[in-house]
């Protein structure tokens, strides 16, 4: 009798685990809102009730608010009709330091602007598996101190895609990428602000098809020191192009960008050739014995940005960089980049 219940209560335990096991977890669900008094609450309650999987769909139309919002969960992805027909406004912003922030993996972000943020406009922060698609952030008021420093915004990230978006009239960078692996920058536009397109510390990233213009300084490739990600390394940087990049330089006063001069890379550049260069003192550089030795001699350039020789013959013993100026503050940087044209 005793073996009998026994044997029944071991069938009754794995009935129990069998059921729990073929019960499936909560699967992603398509959630649509629509622009409106609420507009914010909905969006905010569907981000913190989010599971893997779920899509949140922007209809068109502007949607204000006034905090920052938050995207914790893995696998989510916010989608609108355009950058121009889905807007997310920041413009009265009281709370919060960005526009979104997010620590969720596998985060897609589409077809919608972020418009006027109090802070940074969509940073990521952690995350692996990361798409920018689409996306316009800007601050409409232009060039301006006030304006949040970063737009478009991955930081100790991997597998991060930057496609076919805008970044306008950030007072830092608009397209920065940082201490970040597995990278990729294309098709994207970034204009009026202090950098266009900054990548730094980041190891394996291919920059091509851009477009930067109107920036103070067009696009940056550096490590500093420091950080938590060094010796950035296998940047590509091609098919680019960088001109009229003469905007007065208006970061807040103080930051290590706001030593950025205006100038600009006149023609296309490929940046094929990793150099190792190390910055000996202000505003001059060395090259290490893996440079060619027509270039081995010390050149005066500018600390912040990617060097494109603006002689199509053969290269100088001191050839002249596009950009004219230095950084005196900035010592000891480590950069790596290598010339040649279309």
């Amino acid at each position: 009798m005793k073996i009998f219940k026994r044997s029944v209560v071991w069938v009754l335990l794995w009935g129990l685990m069998f059921n729990l096991g073929c019960q499936k977890s909560p699967q992603g669900k398509t959630y649509v809102i629509h622009p409106g008094d609420n507009d914010q609450y909905e969006l905010q309650n569907r981000l913190i009730n989010a599971v893997p999987g779920d899509v949140i769909q922007l209809e068109k139309g502007i949607y204000t608010f006034n905090t920052e919002l938050s995207v914790v969960e893995d696998n989510i992805t916010i989608r609108g009709r355009g950058h121009e027909d889905t807007i997310l406004s920041f413009k009265d912003q009281e709370i919060g330091s960005e526009g979104i922030r997010v620590t969720g993996n596998a985060f897609v972000i589409e077809n919608l602007a972020v418009e006027d943020t109090v802070g940074n406009a969509i940073k990521v922060l952690g995350a692996e598996g990361v798409i920018f698609r689409g996306v316009r952030v800007e601050w409409t008021n232009g060039t301006d101190s006030d304006n949040g420093a970063y737009g478009i915004y991955p930081v100790q990230c991997s597998d991060v895609l930057i496609e076919d978006c805008i970044a306008r009239a950030a007072s830092d960078a608009g397209i920065y990428v940082g201490q970040s692996r597995n990278v990729i920058v294309r098709r994207n536009l970034a204009e009026m602000n202090v950098a266009g397109i900054e990548i730094e510390n980041t190891i394996g990233a291919d920059v091509y098809e851009n477009v930067a213009t109107n920036n103070t300084g067009g696009l940056l490739v550096f490590d500093l020191p420091g950080l938590e990600v060094i010796n950035g390394r296998d940047i590509r940087v091609y098919n680019n192009r960088i001109v009229g990049n003469n905007t007065p330089n208006f970061a807040t006063e103080g930051t290590m960008v706001a030593g950025v001069p205006t100038g600009t890379m006149s023609r296309r550049t490929r940046i094929y050739h990793w150099v190792a260069v190390r910055w000996m003192h202000p505003g001059y550089t060395k090259m290490d014995k893996s440079a060619p030795s027509s270039m081995s001699s010390p050149m005066r350039t500018n600390v912040l940005h990617v060097i494109a020789v603006t002689k199509r013959s053969s290269l100088l013993a001191r050839p002249r960089a596009t950009l004219t100026g230095w950084a005196s503050r900035v010592e000891k940087i480590s950069l790596r980049f290598g010339i040649t044209w279309d």
